[in-house]
């Protein structure tokens, strides 16, 4: 956003104030939003936060139509929270936008930063015992008791199978030691995936649906105008590249993930921009 559009949203947001201030006008719902916006890509997200978290209190099943683009108050809201550093609530804010609408690729993208902000434990294979790891400790005799109480510390990172607790037996585990492999293994099961592992998931389906969107933008009224350079484009194919190939711990990854995101907002004020004064210059 260039210089001259952050002083007419500051200029904005004064005279907004000035009126509720003198006059105790009421402000519509829409202009709440397209302030809340203008605050968004200004920088401004805690202000941002004020004017959505009005709109959603009010009226917490709108959602702003800005062609090509439906987006959800929740989202808005959530996505500001985000910006501003507010996790909890933004991950809070975004898990009502994707129940009002599942299909919301916006609130997906931002909900899976949400997730791939927090930082996973350890992994379990990285502290937890291999099955080759036990047989090689009961080969070296340290007693199955030991090992029963080292397995419930540290965990395993196997399931146990017919074949591979007739090995254990084999090598002299006994009763109590292969009770703490079963329940090791049940700990395991009942964790699921870590907030990253759904992180990836959640990135790459929010990745591919705007993808889709992108496809069947091309054959609408702004088809001409959206994203004229491909950037974003480009940026999500770059993202998925690096969730296939598994170099999503790199921080170009979520930085990209982000520009998507602030990308596609600042793409809207472009498309409305460009459309009018294509529409001006027809005869």
């Amino acid at each position: 956003m260039c210089d001259w559009e952050r002083a007419v949203n500051r200029y904005y947001l004064i005279l907004l104030a000035l009126c509720q201030f003198v006059m105790g006008c009421a402000v519509p719902m829409a202009t709440q939003v397209d302030l809340g916006r203008a605050a968004l890509l200004a920088g401004n997200p805690e202000i941002a936060a004020d004017h959505f978290r009005r709109v959603a209190e009010a009226q917490p099943q709108y959602v702003a139509d800005l062609p090509p683009l439906r987006e959800g108050i929740w989202t808005y809201l959530g996505r500001a929270y985000y910006d501003a550093g507010k996790m909890a609530e933004a991950r809070e804010s975004l898990t009502v936008g994707l129940k009002n609408d599942d299909g919301d690729f916006m609130a997906r993208l931002y909900f899976a930063l949400t997730l791939l902000r927090v930082k996973d434990p350890p992994a379990q294979s990285e502290k937890s015992f291999a099955l080759a790891d036990i047989l090689y400790a009961l080969k070296e005799r340290v007693a199955p008791k030991r090992m029963a109480v080292l397995i419930k510390e540290r965990g395993t990172n196997f399931n146990l199978t017919g074949e591979s607790e007739r090995e254990l037996r084999k090598a002299g585990a006994d009763d109590e030691m292969i009770e703490q492999i079963r329940i090791s293994a049940k700990n395991r099961r009942a964790l699921g995936e870590s907030p990253g592992q759904q992180g990836l998931r959640e990135v790459e389906r929010a990745l591919k649906e705007i993808q889709t969107w992108q496809d069947r933008i091309r054959g609408t009224e702004y088809g001409r105008f959206w994203d004229p350079r491909k950037r974003i484009r480009a940026q999500v194919d770059a993202n998925l590249t690096m969730i296939a190939t598994k170099k999503t711990g790199r921080q170009e990854f979520l930085a990209g993930l982000e520009w998507v995101g602030k990308a596609i907002e600042e793409e809207l004020e472009l498309v409305r921009r460009d459309k009018l004064e294509y529409e001006k210059k027809r005869p």
